[in-house]
């Protein structure tokens, strides 16, 4: 590896910590938000008559997109997941 490149490795390695805390902090506020918007949807749902465990739900469901595991399930491990969904049907 030359000198170039070997620069280019340590710039990238040195700003790799201030973006891992950016894209956190960037994903606790997106989280935070996301569970004020489940939790006033849910009061809106119960106030307009939907029973509680319906409203809960459909909650839980609008805001289920900003979860790690949600990602990780789709994303990262699908083939897992079809082994697993194969094995539990048997």
């Amino acid at each position: 590896m030359d000198q170039d490149s070997r620069d280019k490795v340590f710039v990238v390695a040195q700003s790799l910590p201030g973006l891992m805390l950016h894209l956190l902090i960037s994903y606790l506020r997106l989280k935070r938000a996301a569970v004020r918007a489940e939790r006033n949807l849910y009061h809106s749902l119960k106030a307009n008559g939907i029973p509680k465990r319906q409203a809960r739900e459909l909650a839980a469901s609008y805001t289920e997109w900003t979860s790690l595991r949600f990602w990780l399930k789709r994303a990262a491990f699908p083939a897992a997941l079809d082994g697993i969904r194969a094995s539990s049907k048997r």
